[in-house]
């Protein structure tokens, strides 16, 4: 499998514009870089960046060749790009003065087959996603060919019918020459070697209905068969080949920070310029990305989701490391403060509430359970 360097691993004007700030100058990436860091807010803690450094780390970039098949095919070049830090599938980014890269150390080959799999994942969803425009062709290509094909099947109608019409006229027009023969010579009875068409006439005519409906019976079903082969031929199906596969080494900035707060507490995350964020600053709770970052009184780095104060006194906690909830209104509770619900007593069990649930609900609740109690 190829090797090879990301072009921004081999820009010295990159690497100074984000390990020496001071210098001035303005790499569009570094400056990227900066309005993203920017935009990180750490409301309960302060926060202080002890250092920074570019490493390389390794991905996998994939090539598929997408062919969407119907009556027609149409083919596209799929480049994908799987981060093994993450397992996230992004479209490759172009790679115009890329470079060789053989580490010096090599570890080997990258197991690939968990993220050829998540690659894969990718690829499926960027077929649905521009499978459109070819069922939109398809679909008017076949809405033309049934068209013609209900064009057809009525002509052959129209024959058939036609052709069972003249037969029935040449048999009418025998039977009226025999009943005229019969009116002028009196005779009761055919001439030998001739049908008698008076005495079932009425039998003709039921064998002419059915030969219609038999023929159209037919020409029916032939034209529901095709029609229904048609649409399977106009579906649109893609599918995906692999084309190729390489090792893409690509420069992530590793960022160290001490933040102090409700405790003390050092982060190590990496800012990717290919996507333009922070790739492993995640939620420690829920594991959701983070823009706003709280610590909590155990040290946990935590969402605005995930993070509340005790209702009960303050301290910051998660939902990780909180003793307990509200049972009323799921506000968290540390578990130093008092917070037992009245009725825990009861056959309920253990219950936890806020102060404010306690003052607007327990007095009633605890009331109703003495006057249930006699």
């Amino acid at each position: 499998m190829a090797s090879i360097l990301h072009p921004l691993g081999v820009d010295p004007e990159f690497a100074q514009s984000v390990l020496e700030p001071e210098t001035g100058l303005d790499h569009p990436a570094a400056a990227r870089m900066v309005r993203r860091l920017n935009e990180l807010r750490f409301p309960n803690a302060r926060v202080r960046e002890l250092g920074r450094r570019i490493v390389h780390q390794r991905h996998v970039a994939f090539w598929f060749k997408l062919t969407f098949r119907s009556d027609e095919a149409g083919e596209e070049l799929i480049a994908v790009l799987v981060d093994p830090l993450t397992e996230e599938s992004v479209p490759l980014p172009p790679l115009d003065g890329a470079a060789d890269f053989t580490p010096e150390q090599s570890s080997g080959t990258y197991a690939v087959e968990r993220l050829y799999r998540q690659a894969c994942r990718h690829v499926s969803m960027v077929a649905e996603a521009r499978s459109g425009p070819y069922q939109e062709a398809a679909r008017a290509r076949l809405a033309r060919e049934l068209d013609r094909i209900a064009d057809y099947y009525r002509g052959l109608r129209e024959e058939a019918l036609e052709s069972v019409a003249q037969q029935w006229r040449r048999q009418e027009a025998i039977r009226n020459r025999l009943r005229l023969r019969r009116s002028l010579t009196g005779s009761l009875t055919a001439p030998a070697g001739e049908d008698d068409s008076g005495e079932d006439s009425s039998a003709a005519a039921s064998a002419f209905e059915a030969r219609i409906r038999r023929v159209l019976d037919e020409l029916a079903a032939d034209q529901k068969r095709r029609i229904e082969e048609m649409r399977r031929n106009y579906q649109v199906r893609a599918e995906a080949t692999l084309a190729g596969a390489a090792l893409l080494w690509v420069p992530r900035v590793e960022l160290r920070y001490k933040m102090l707060g409700p405790s003390r507490r050092e982060a190590v995350f990496y800012y990717d310029p290919l996507r333009e964020q922070c790739v492993d600053l995640r939620c420690e709770a829920c594991d959701r990305p983070m823009r706003e970052v709280y610590l909590c009184e155990a040290g946990e780095l935590i969402c605005s989701r995930c993070f509340g104060p005790c209702r009960a006194c303050g301290r910051p906690v998660c939902r990780s490391c909180a003793q307990g909830e509200c049972h009323l209104c799921g506000a968290l509770l540390c578990g130093r403060c008092e917070s037992r619900c009245p009725l825990s007593a009861t056959a309920l069990g253990t219950l936890d509430v806020c102060p404010a649930c306690r003052e607007l609900v327990c007095g009633s609740c605890a009331a109703m359970a003495r006057f249930l109690a006699g």
